[in-house]
Formats: structure tokens, C-alpha cells, sequence
């Protein structure tokens, strides 16, 4: 019953951002940006360099973690 309830109140909130999304972009006449899901915009090479570091040391640590609770606990 929990999860029919949570997944209700997920469902209703999600619906009322789109709407209020939609009623602000309409009102305000504010175009509809379309971005990719991964987007690479960097500023500038510093910040192309740092991103790509954190991404790595977090796949890094996602596996070791993930390693780590399967096989060693």
C-alpha cells in the first residue's frame, strides 16, 4: 500500500511541475530549449579537465563500492 501511495504522490507532483512549467513559459513567452540529456557545455578547458576527473573517480569509486558490498560484506 505504501508503494501505491508513494508512487501516486511522485506521479502528482511530477504533473504539477510540467504544468506550472508550462504556464510560466507560456505567460512569460519564454522558448522551449531543447538540451541533450548529457550535455558537454564546457566554459572553458579548466573546467573540461575537472569534470572529466570527476567523472572518472566516480565511476571509480561506483564499481570499487559496488565491488565491495556484493563480494566482500
Amino acid at each position: 500500500m505504501f508503494w501505491i501511495k508513494f508512487g501516486l504522490i511522485v506521479l502528482i507532483v511530477f504533473v504539477l511541475i510540467s504544468i506550472v512549467k508550462l504556464l510560466l513559459r507560456n505567460l512569460l513567452k519564454i522558448d522551449k530549449v531543447k538540451k541533450e540529456f548529457f550535455s558537454f557545455n564546457y566554459i572553458n578547458e579548466l573546467h573540461r579537465k575537472i569534470d572529466k576527473g570527476l567523472r572518472t573517480f566516480s565511476a571509480i569509486t561506483l564499481i570499487t563500492l559496488s565491488f565491495e558490498l556484493l563480494f566482500l560484506l
